[in-house]
């Protein structure tokens, strides 16, 4: 008799671990994945007539705050200082992904690119120095 209620309860605690790890699995499984956006634009016949827009960051500081860019132009953001860089997409508490990069470390020297291909307005920053930030704006 006690065999068999041994039996149950582990049984019985399978299932509600199960239960546990699958509810948390979905809760997070919306913080993990690239935003899905609807505003998507499609770059990829596109060859002609796009425009890169270059930030340097040097001295702390970036070399354009603001930017207005049509679909499928393409941002680079060049580290120019002696420090390390975390730059991040959304605000610094919740990232976002944009064109696949949620976040991408950058050694002085280094630099990360994306075509902008969702429209809207998105903002960028250092994770490590949050008060190295910018906005863009695709239309």
């Amino acid at each position: 008799m006690k065999k068999s209620r041994v039996v149950v309860f582990i049984v019985i605690a399978m299932a509600v671990a199960a239960l546990l790890i699958a509810g948390v699995y979905n809760l997070s499984r919306g913080l993990l994945t690239p935003n899905k956006s609807t505003n998507l634009v499609d770059c990829s016949n596109i060859s002609d007539g796009t425009m890169e827009y270059v930030i340097t960051i040097q001295n702390g500081q970036l070399s354009i705050n603001n930017i207005k860019a049509k679909p499928c132009d393409s941002l680079t953001i060049v580290n120019a200082d002696n420090q390390l860089r975390l730059m991040a997409f959304g605000v610094h508490d919740k990232h976002e992904t944009y064109s696949g990069v949620t976040e991408e470390t950058l050694r002085p020297g280094e630099q990360m690119s994306v075509t902008l291909e969702q429209t809207g307005t998105y903002t960028f920053h250092d994770h490590l120095h949050d008060e190295v930030k910018g906005t863009f704006t695709v239309e």
